[in-house]
């Protein structure tokens, strides 16, 4: 190929490479232009975008939702209450009991033995207790006759006290040992189910340290659930509240029973006991999700809780009014329900409020608004 040709293309990309050049300095010159225009026109407007909600006014109640566990209405451990082997098991897991039934038998054959010794060492205070009254009541006739002195009648009449005295001890010894042996058949303190057995025959057990078994009323149940401290004060016995288990949509009817009727200084939590309708043949233990209707005296308005600015101001929130400025609102909180605020002074129904204030807004700035969906009930 000679230079002439050569020189043609080189001519041709180059200026290719120049009206490329120039394409993309017009499409930057563009963009800069457009990014300036929108910087004049946010600076003639004066302004910041928030997101906003309507603050809204609710009814005389409120459905609050938190979760809790399904207890037994009745559940110890049944422990041993003598020394001794296991002899022999009545019953195992799952079993239904009645009250008194037997569940087990303790042999302690040596518990037997101090009692037959007691109840000998009562008899033979008995027969001593009889000939000390026999000697004081002649020795009183005597002494009027002066057959004996005063001071013999005086040492049958402590013998006497002491025999008795004497009395006292051996029946209260063998009362204690009859109360040992007869604790030697064990027997279930109500009706219920064993849920867990914890030994087996020919085990070695101690009083008041070995547990035997656990027993509980599995087909009478309630419900356990701890409420924050921000609405502790409207669940009262009676209130309403509806189970659910998860993984089903249908809810069961129930209400308080009893609270605690104090918080819990660890977590500022109310203990809460519902019913549970005995046809949901739920399982004890079972995790559950409680719904709550509480009242209010009258309705009230309510905003998210992220629309809250605490500060050195107290609690405030930011509103816009039509003319797009933000202004701020000393509002009382008059229950914190998580996610939504019920504000009792402060703050209109239907007022604008901002989500998420931002730190440095000020009174009266200009703001661009767009609407965000207003969080819903839990």
């Amino acid at each position: 190929m000679t230079s002439q040709p050569r020189r043609r293309i080189s001519r041709a990309l180059l200026l290719c490479l120049l009206v490329l050049l120039l394409l993309a300095g017009a499409v930057v010159q563009r963009l800069l232009s457009r990014a300036a225009q929108a910087q004049r026109a946010a600076r003639r407007e004066g302004a910041r975008r928030v997101l906003i909600v309507p603050a809204q006014a609710e009814g005389s109640s409120v459905g609050l939702q938190f979760t809790g566990t399904l207890r037994p209405l009745e559940a110890t451990t049944v422990m041993a209450r003598t020394s001794g082997y296991l002899r022999h098991l009545e019953i195992n897991i799952g079993d239904q009991v009645r009250q008194g039934q037997v569940l087990a038998s303790i042999e302690a054959p040596e518990v037997v033995d101090q009692l037959r010794s007691a109840r000998a060492k009562l008899q033979e205070v008995q027969e001593n207790i009889g000939f000390s009254q026999t000697q004081v009541e002649r020795y009183q006739r005597l002494v009027s006759r002066g057959a004996v002195s005063k001071q013999e009648v005086e040492g049958a009449q402590s013998r006497y006290n002491s025999a008795n005295a004497s009395l006292s001890s051996a029946q209260a010894e063998v009362e204690r040992l009859s109360a040992l042996v007869a604790y030697q058949r064990v027997t279930a303190p109500f009706a219920g189910v064993i849920t867990r057995r914890y030994v087996d025959s020919g085990a070695l057990v101690s009083a008041g340290t070995t547990a035997l078994f656990d027993i509980a009323t599995t087909r009478a149940l309630k419900a356990l659930v701890d409420v924050p401290q921000g609405v502790a004060q409207g669940l009262v016995q009676g209130t309403r509240a509806y189970l659910q288990v998860p993984g089903s949509e249908e809810e069961l009817e129930a209400q308080v029973i009893r609270t605690a009727e104090a918080l819990s200084s660890t977590t500022r939590t109310l203990r809460v006991e519902t019913t549970v309708p005995p046809e949901a043949a739920l399982l004890a233990g079972a995790y559950i999700r409680v719904r709550f209707e509480l009242s209010r005296p009258q309705s009230v308005v309510v905003i998210p809780g992220n629309a809250l600015s605490l500060g050195a101001e107290g609690s405030r929130v930011a509103v816009v009014d039509p003319k797009g400025q933000a202004h701020f609102r000393k509002v009382d909180i008059q229950r914190d329900l998580g996610r939504r605020l019920e504000i009792a002074r402060g703050l209109r129904a239907g007022e604008e409020v901002i989500l998420f204030p931002p730190a440095d807004l000020r009174e009266g700035e200009k703001v661009l608004t767009r609407r965000a969906p207003a969080e819903k009930s839990p």
